[in-house]
């Protein structure tokens, strides 16, 4: 009887991670035709999908039901990691539009940008 519970709560895990996962592929396509709608560049769009892709693989739940905790820690693990700051400005700005435009979320404080990473001045002589 065990081995059938244990095989019952892997059915139910396994669906729960395709149900997810349709979900993700639904709300890509969603926000695909809104950035089109809006004549978002095509390389916008995949940079955009590749973050909510990024995201969720890593939370393991609807984007809609991410807490400012969550969004702050994986941005902060992604800064961690070594990513530009240009990719996490990038990230944030993809979430952004999700709450914003998207879910319109009335209430979502925007993220800040990191600050850009500083040049050095000048040339090579």
């Amino acid at each position: 009887m065990q081995s059938f519970s244990c095989y019952a709560a892997w059915i139910c895990w396994l669906c729960k991670d395709v149900v997810l996962y349709c979900h993700m592929a639904n709300l890509v396509e969603i926000i695909t035709k809104e950035m089109e709608l809006r004549n978002y560049s095509r390389r916008t769009i995949d940079a955009y999908s590749r973050v909510y892709l990024d995201i969720y693989k890593s939370v393991k739940k609807p984007l809609r039901n991410l807490t400012t905790a969550e969004i702050t820690e994986y941005l902060y693990k992604k800064q961690q990691s070594g990513l530009s700051s240009q990719s996490i400005a990038l990230a944030a700005n993809a979430l952004n539009f999700l709450y914003i435009q998207i879910y319109q979320v009335g209430d979502f404080r925007r993220i800040r940008h990191p600050k850009k990473n500083q040049q050095v001045a000048g040339g090579i002589d």
